[in-house]
């Protein structure tokens, strides 16, 4: 009897252990999911988050007839379109949505290089003002290099609510 309640005793730490590591596996999953979400965001609650994948660019450059699909934030606590097309340089941003989720404020717009030279990749400030024309903050976000009538996706974001915000301006920012 001794044996067998000491093999018994083993199996159950075995089996406890086994138990432990599969959780501690989910929770780091699940951890990387969650900071991949938040990971563009700076201590000051701005984030640049204008990322291309090469295959979302290659589909860019095919064709300048076709349409790209902007990126959509599901169930929105609020959702604000903003009509205006923006002229910015060798720019238009139209198509601009202000989304707010969890507090955190996302404007997505589609951006097109309106010139006849590729246009290299520069970093732009959006700053928002109120229904007074004060400043409520600036966001930063980066304009991917382009090929001359191609369109990509704005997507910059903050971790606070500026759906309050009347207008913005942009400009080119300066700062390296």
């Amino acid at each position: 009897m001794k044996k067998k309640g000491k093999i018994i005793i083993f199996v159950v730490i075995i089996v406890l252990i086994v138990v432990a590591i599969a959780i501690g596996i989910y929770k780091n999953n699940v951890k990387q999911s969650n900071e991949s979400v938040t990971s563009g965001e700076t201590e000051n609650n701005i984030s640049e988050q204008n990322e291309i994948t090469e295959e979302s660019k290659e589909d860019t450059h095919e064709s300048e007839s076709e349409e790209i699909k902007l990126t959509e934030i599901e169930a929105p606590d609020s959702k604000k379109e903003i009509p205006e097309t923006k002229k910015f340089e060798k720019y238009e941003i139209d198509n601009l949505t202000l989304y707010l989720k969890d507090g955190e404020s996302t404007l997505i717009g589609k951006i097109k290089n309106t010139s006849e030279e590729v246009t290299p990749e520069i970093k732009i400030n959006l700053t928002f003002t109120d229904e007074k024309g004060e400043e409520i903050i600036t966001l930063g976000a980066v304009i991917v290099e382009m090929e001359p009538g191609t369109e990509t996706e704005l997507n910059t974001s903050v971790n606070t609510d500026i759906t309050n915000a009347t207008d913005f301006t942009i400009t080119r920012d300066l700062s390296n």
